[in-house]
């Protein structure tokens, strides 16, 4: 069963499939706004959480969400590129959080983490708009029940420049 709620004044929606309840955000307006320590506890995001950051390129957002999860969590950043994965390892180790934020080359349209997470962020490009309902599915069977997936999306016109 698929269900999605609408509601026009609201960022956050629920999607039910099957058992497992979810909820997304899709942040539009501006990419970077959710990219901040306030954008990301707004996104839910707190202390002993397990985050996959997908396309997560030189680990800006990955380190923002490691001190928030602090060392009682553990955020994974997900790459194909291997030299923005080592200097994403680097910034992590020099920042001090390396034991917590771990960084893996990989195609983050196939990544399969080794255990559900809380948290799941995806960056809109990563979506293929062929098969976006088994792009989706594939994104929220990382999760644990309850999770939350987080969709960055690009303005139209700073995604056209």
């Amino acid at each position: 069963m698929r269900r999605v709620r609408k509601a026009a004044d609201r960022s956050l929606d629920t999607i039910d499939c099957s058992a497992t309840i979810v909820s997304w955000q899709l942040h539009p307006a501006n990419f970077d706004s959710l990219l901040t320590e306030e954008g990301l506890r707004q996104a839910g995001i707190k202390r002993g959480m397990h985050v996959l950051d997908l396309g997560c390129g030189t680990g800006d957002a990955s380190l923002l969400i490691a001190k928030l999860v602090g060392p009682s969590g553990l955020v994974a950043g997900v790459d194909r590129s291997a030299e923005a994965i080592d200097l994403a390892q680097r910034r992590a180790t020099v920042d001090g959080k390396c034991y917590w934020a771990r960084f893996i080359v990989a195609d983050p349209d196939t990544f399969i983490p080794p255990e559900p997470v809380d948290v799941v962020i995806v960056r809109a490009e990563q979506l293929q708009r062929r098969r976006i309902a088994a792009t989706f599915s594939r994104f929220i069977s990382h999760l644990r029940t309850g999770g939350t997936m987080v969709l960055l999306a690009r303005e139209r016109a700073e995604a056209q420049s």
